[in-house]
């Protein structure tokens, strides 16, 4: 599943509709959205907040959603 960031003012944001893609994502690999946040590192409304595109993703944290993607 290609979900890849928007580098913005040096910042990397996820499109609007990543969240979503997530949420489809997940529910065809059995897992739940908490999960998922578990598996990335982060709380489950931070998580969100990244990937609906209102907050920037740490270089980190866009590296373990690509992993977790790929897992």
């Amino acid at each position: 599943m290609p979900i890849s960031p928007i580098r913005q003012d040096n910042r990397l944001y996820y499109p609007k509709d990543s969240h979503e893609q997530i949420i489809m994502w997940c529910r065809n690999k059995g897992i739940t959205l908490d999960e998922f946040a578990l598996q990335v590192g982060l709380p489950r409304a931070n998580l969100v907040n990244i990937l609906k595109g209102i907050d920037a993703a740490p270089t980190r944290i866009a590296q373990a959603i690509t992993d977790a993607l790929r897992g």
